[in-house]
Order: C-alpha cells, then sequence, then structure tokens
C-alpha cells in the first residue's frame, strides 16, 4: 500500500458539512436503541490527512448505516480558519438479507447506497445469489449484480451475472460469467477456477475478456479468523 496508516478510537463525532453533521449526529444518538452496534474510527494517513467513519450496525436485520469523512491535511487548507467547513464526507446505508421471501427465485440479497452532498454524486449496488444441490456434494450458485452511479453530469451502471460449481469432497470451485456497462456493446467473459490447497489457503486461475485484451492470472490467497 502507499500508505501508512494507522486507526485508533476517535473521541466524539465531529464530521464537517452539515448534512454529514446532521446524520453523524443521529448515528451517534441511536446507539440507545436496542440491539444497535455503534462504532467510530480515524486512520491517520501518510500525506497527513484523516479518514474519519462512524456508524451503527444492527445486525438482527442485516443493515449497517454509517458516515464516512475525509479531513485535508492542515498544510492543503488555504484558509486555516475554514475549520469543519473544510471536511468533505458521504452517507451510506447496507442491507444484507440472509434469507428471501419463498416467492422470489433469488436466496439472498445485498443492497449498497451511498450518497455525496458535497459533489452530488450518488451509487446504488445490489447483488442476488441463489445455491442449488445437485447431489454427490456439488453445489451450483447463480449470481447476479447491478451498479448505478449518477453524478452531477453523468451516469454510469454496470452489471455482473455469474455460474459457479463446486465440488465439496475436493474443494474445487469452477465459475463461468459475463459483464457488461454503458461503455460496453456487447458481454465481456470470463473463467475462473479456484482451488482449496489447504484450509483458508487457496489458488485461483481465472482468463477474462477485458474489451481490449484477455487478461490472465493466477492468484494464491489466505484467509484465517482469530
Amino acid at each position: 500500500m502507499s500508505e501508512s496508516q494507522q486507526s485508533r478510537s476517535l473521541p466524539s463525532c465531529r464530521p464537517g458539512r452539515a448534512v454529514v453533521v446532521l446524520l453523524a449526529a443521529i448515528l451517534c444518538a441511536s446507539p440507545a436503541l436496542a440491539q444497535v452496534k455503534s462504532d467510530s474510527k480515524r486512520t491517520e494517513n501518510k500525506d497527513g490527512s484523516a479518514s474519519l467513519d462512524f456508524s451503527n450496525e444492527v445486525s438482527v436485520l442485516g443493515t449497517k448505516v454509517g458516515v464516512a469523512v475525509t479531513e485535508p491535511a492542515a498544510a492543503s487548507i488555504a484558509d486555516p480558519t475554514a475549520g469543519q467547513e473544510a471536511l468533505s464526507g458521504s452517507a451510506y446505508a447496507k442491507v444484507a438479507v440472509k434469507t428471501l421471501p419463498d416467492w422470489m427465485f433469488w436466496q439472498k440479497g445485498a443492497v449498497d447506497v451511498t450518497l455525496n452532498p458535497a459533489d452530488e454524486t450518488s451509487k446504488v449496488a445490489t447483488s442476488f445469489s441463489r445455491s442449488v444441490g445437485v447431489g454427490g456434494g456439488v453445489t451450483a450458485t447463480l449470481s447476479d449484480s447491478y451498479a448505478f452511479e449518477r453524478a452531477a453530469t453523468s451516469e454510469a451502471w454496470q452489471t455482473d451475472k455469474s455460474v459457479s460449481v463446486k465440488l465439496e469432497d475436493t474443494g474445487t470451485t469452477l465459475a463461468v460469467g459475463a459483464k457488461t456497462s454503458q461503455d460496453q456493446a456487447g458481454w465481456l467473459p470470463s473463467l475462473s477456477a479456484q482451488q482449496e490447497i489447504a484450509k483458508g489457503f487457496n489458488v485461483t486461475t481465472s482468463v477474462a475478456n477485458t474489451g481490449s485484451e484477455i487478461d490472465k492470472s493466477v492468484k494464491a490467497g489466505f484467509k484465517h479468523r482469530w
């Protein structure tokens, strides 16, 4: 990473612009509600700026709302008396539904929304999936995602679809996908294979059409939780 970061808890909630301040005040006050987990973090960046995040999570509802704020380095502020007006931030909400109604084709879903009042941008992303056991320790999963971004003078969208098959006995997952966006005339296909070498350690090989070239990659990853 190009930046060295250090995280620590914030003593208080003080975002900048009026809208962000209002949202942060609501978030800081709402822990009085039952089953709400509140969190605040401040990350100091190498360039002197700071990233602040205030959030509340209702785990039983799969919902998380928060405010992300960027505090510029003191040297980059033209007017030292600008104070909180020099800050910029966005509000976000994330909702994950582990079980959708039986009448829907999809089993799981998620919605992410981000609003930035400073530059009048908004982002909405959705994802849905359905897994079906086909017997013999084989599970097939269908996934569908859609993202839409709107700015003051432009709009952009992208959609991804994929089908994956997991072989439980061998720890192998094969996937075929395709994506397109407002800049693409057609669908861009991709193919990947993931093999679990040991518990938490995976190797993934993928081939994808980027629109300008065929991208080939081999990646290894290790995940452990304690």
